[in-house]
């Protein structure tokens, strides 16, 4: 196999998702391929650092917060009419923490739902 193939499934090796013959494989080209082996080397690393710290914990009321407001954004789109123009992302800038904090704490952990 190609490295960038190889590339693509070196997380599911990490995680034990692979079958047998592809597992196999993988491992194999790790085994004989320098950039392949560091690449894996940093995936496992980053893993178990992950494993290490646990999951984040959103502070309590987060959620909520996040939540009340996106419905004041959604709400002033609706009054204003959405209509986006060439400068208009760098003169709405509040949109993109609440986005990152919500996509982060649904993708986190139910945790960080639990604090709501």
């Amino acid at each position: 196999m190609k490295c960038d193939v190889i590339r693509e499934h070196l997380n599911a090796l990490i995680d034990g998702e692979l079958d047998g013959a592809l597992a196999e494989a993988v491992t194999a080209h790790v085994a004989s391929c320098e950039g392949c082996r560091r690449e894996y080397a940093a995936y496992r690393d980053a893993a178990a650092m992950v494993r290490r710290y646990g999951p984040a914990i959103a502070p309590h009321g987060m959620a909520a917060g996040l939540r009340v407001q996106l419905e004041k954004e959604r709400q002033l789109s609706r009054r204003r009419g959405f209509r986006p123009s060439v400068g208009w992302r760098w003169r709405r800038r509040s949109w993109w923490p609440c986005s990152v904090a919500s996509i982060s704490i649904y993708s986190g952990t139910s945790r960080a739902a639990a604090c709501v």
